[in-house]
């Protein structure tokens, strides 16, 4: 937990993981329908209260297997101010985090970071754990940073200089997100971007690497039980078979 200087007072942030509990669910609830359905207004591209209550089950049950996913809900007075959703998966040694999102009245405070923080602290426990050895990567879906580059830029000012001083990089190849549901439609305005956990700034990444990322990321996150049946993981893959290796830009 940190200190939060505001109100004239000192207030204290809590971090808190949801857990299958009657709190856990009520703390879920509220950071999804005060800031995750804010933060996520196009309802392709968002997830459902129900399913991610659903992964949280499954994770308590073991259904994820050497993988793993995390809910975490910042706090103050008891009221969400942001959290991150984040994936684990022993192939390819890799996180991805899902979302981040903050309350607008807590951005440019550092909470953002403290999240990213405690996110990788889990996601390298999960990697030694499982694999016992370092986390190799960590991958993060983001609105395209780069509309010269990819597709009109959706991300407000400075969001994607925070990734970049995170160490982020955008993964140079067309991303595009498989429908959630049979309602849904693909989302063409997302990007894939990493960092990698053993080299500083790498120019490349090896097409495996990502495909093996991909791959993962529909079973476990997408519940896609098949991603060698699904048009857009086939279209990414001839795209980077194409290409060898990705390139890795600057945000």
């Amino acid at each position: 937990m940190d200190f939060y200087a505001g109100a004239n007072r000192i207030r204290i942030i809590q971090i808190l993981p949801v857990g299958p509990t009657a709190a856990g669910w009520q703390l879920l609830r509220r950071f999804y329908t005060e800031i995750y359905r804010v933060e996520i207004a196009d309802t392709n591209e968002r997830e459902s209260l129900a399913n991610m209550q659903a992964y949280v089950e499954k994770r308590a049950l073991g259904w994820y297997g050497l993988n793993n996913y995390h809910v975490l809900v910042a706090v103050i007075d008891g009221t969400p101010v942001g959290g991150i959703v984040i994936d684990y998966f022993a192939t390819p040694n890799a996180g991805v985090i899902e979302l981040l999102a903050v309350a607008p009245a807590m951005r440019r405070q550092g909470l953002g970071k403290q999240l990213h923080q405690a996110a990788i602290c889990l996601l390298e426990d999960d990697a030694r754990q499982t694999n016992g050895r370092p986390l190799d990567y960590v991958f993060a879906e983001i609105r395209n940073p780069q509309p010269d580059k990819l597709l009109p830029q959706a991300n407000p000012p400075g969001h994607a200089a925070m990734w970049a001083g995170w160490g982020y990089r955008l993964m140079d190849f067309r991303y595009i997100q498989p429908p959630l549901s049979p309602m849904s439609d693909p989302v063409l305005t997302l990007s894939l971007i990493s960092r990698s956990m053993a080299s500083a700034s790498p120019e490349t990444i090896d097409t495996e690497v990502v495909k093996a990322l991909l791959r993962n990321y529909m079973i476990w996150a997408m519940r896609i039980a098949n991603p060698e049946d699904n048009a857009e993981y086939l279209g990414m893959c001839r795209e980077l078979d194409k290409q060898g290796s990705v390139n890795l830009l600057g945000l």
